[in-house]
């Protein structure tokens, strides 16, 4: 693979950007816009592309592939401290990576590991990007997520089929909040080197938001075209499987009083102190 790749070799090693976020966060429309601004001057790497591994997810991973650029998507993960791509196959989820090899051929790595997990690697990165969003949403979103058939082709031992059980099981609910709550809680601790993007204004005001990324990469771009295509709606027509609602709110539709009751007991703070809650009194 190195031999295949030595003639990719970057002339633009000094940006690199790693984009952060909890699962269902918004990190698909956070990486198609970092891609879309990267693309416009012609600094989009991609290592999963350029090594052909991102040619083997579109040949064999057809039912479980929910991203239809998965092709082109650096999704690395950490396991027992090594890099892995992330493959959509239950039968090898994770690929070994030469970490050095491969951010040398990319210029947008995602990652959904925590903050303080990756401080390690900080220095590796010209630009890091968290993305937030609020966690009810995000574990509603979650919740839905996990009894898709894609998912449930990637994990065929998965004990949920419908989200009536899924949401019936409060231990595992709670799993998820603490998950998000620990998160986040690792990004306030390192705020300091990470620009916060939230999934309400990549949503809402995608125009702003496009400019404000675009002038941190230090990139100027027509941010009014990158945001008419970053439209949710646009998205879910072409990735079905991956963007369901995408709406603020939607969490109120299926959180009940036990649901409600466990959020605000685990993660209540959080919410109000990131600013997506006044009180508990919700």
């Amino acid at each position: 693979m190195r031999a295949a790749l030595s003639a990719c070799a970057r002339s633009d090693a000094e940006l690199r950007v790693l984009q952060c976020g909890y699962s269902t966060s918004g990190n698909w429309l956070l990486h198609g816009i970092l891609a879309a601004i990267l693309g416009r001057h012609g600094r989009f790497r991609s290592f999963v592309e350029a090594s052909g591994v991102g040619a083997a997810i579109d040949a064999l991973c057809g039912a479980t592939r929910r991203m239809p650029d998965a092709r082109r998507v650096d999704n690395f993960k950490l396991v027992d401290g090594r890099w892995h791509v992330q493959f959509p196959d239950h039968r090898c989820r994770f690929l070994p990576l030469d970490l050095e090899l491969a951010l040398a051929h990319s210029t947008l790595v995602w990652s959904h590991d925590r903050p303080d997990a990756l401080a390690p690697w900080g220095a590796r990165f010209s630009h890091r990007v968290y993305v937030l969003r609020d966690g009810r949403d995000v574990v509603n979103s979650m919740l839905h997520y996990l009894v898709t058939p894609a998912i449930l082709a990637l994990y065929p031992d998965h004990r949920f089929e419908t989200l009536e059980q899924i949401y019936a099981d409060l231990d595992f609910f709670a799993g998820k909040v603490t998950a998000w709550r620990d998160h986040v809680r690792a990004f306030a601790g390192a705020a300091a080197g990470w620009r916060l993007v939230r999934y309400e204004a990549l949503v809402e005001q995608r125009e702003a938001t496009v400019a404000a990324l675009a002038a941190h990469l230090g990139l100027p771009v027509d941010a009014a075209a990158i945001a008419r295509d970053a439209d949710v709606a646009r998205m879910r027509k072409r990735a079905p499987r991956h963007v369901r609602a995408g709406r603020r709110g939607d969490w109120e539709r299926w959180f009940g009083p036990r649901h409600r009751a466990v959020f605000k007991e685990l993660a209540g703070r959080e919410l109000i102190e990131l600013g997506y809650a006044d009180s508990l009194d919700w």
